[in-house]
């Protein structure tokens, strides 16, 4: 606290990979240091919540990404943006799909089922969620992700399916879902 009134901006300052506090402490799974962090980063940035770093990747990018479902409940809960997307055109659904964290992962679908490509959002790669849960090779992920609709049969941008993506990759129980 006393560094915090001595300096109020530190909660600014990004590391050499443009990642501020905020994305630390979201990766790490510290809800309670996330609020605070946003609440203390509001009079320098309207939408803390949402604040990319040089990736693009913001709070609930990480939070997932690193398997942190009940703090990205928090973010959520904060209005955390789930269409936002990162350098790599990535939304939220990807990195926790990647994760392959079932918590994660059906954590969104209450916040992406409204949106019209929620479960089918493509990468600039053209990959989906159900690409990049198949390529980590969770099978839990791939299946909510079927479970939910999406595509199976959805090529990306080089002309891979979600199936060439396990089986690339060795994920033999991912492929497994897929072809039942």
């Amino acid at each position: 606290v006393f560094y915090l009134r001595a300096d109020p901006d530190c909660v600014m300052r990004p590391d050499g990979l443009g990642r501020l506090a905020l994305h630390h402490a979201a990766a790490a799974g510290d809800s309670s240091t996330v609020s605070l962090l946003i609440r203390r980063m509001t009079p320098f940035v309207a939408d803390a919540v949402n604040v990319a770093d040089d990736g693009g990747m913001t709070p609930l990018h990480w939070a997932l990404s690193q398997e942190q479902p009940g703090t990205a409940l928090e973010l959520l809960r904060l209005k955390a943006n789930v269409d936002l997307v990162d350098r790599q055109g990535r939304r939220p659904l990807h990195a926790a799909a990647f994760s392959g964290d079932e918590d994660c992962v059906s954590l969104l679908f209450e916040y992406i089922v409204p949106l019209a490509d929620g479960l089918s959002a493509r990468s600039y790669g053209g990959q989906t969620p159900l690409h990049y849960a198949a390529a980590s090779g969770n099978e839990a992920a791939v299946t909510l992700l079927i479970e939910a609709n999406a595509q199976i049969d959805t090529k990306d941008s080089d002309g891979r399916s979600a199936l060439s993506w396990a089986a690339g990759e060795g994920n033999d129980e991912a492929v497994g879902v897929l072809l039942e």
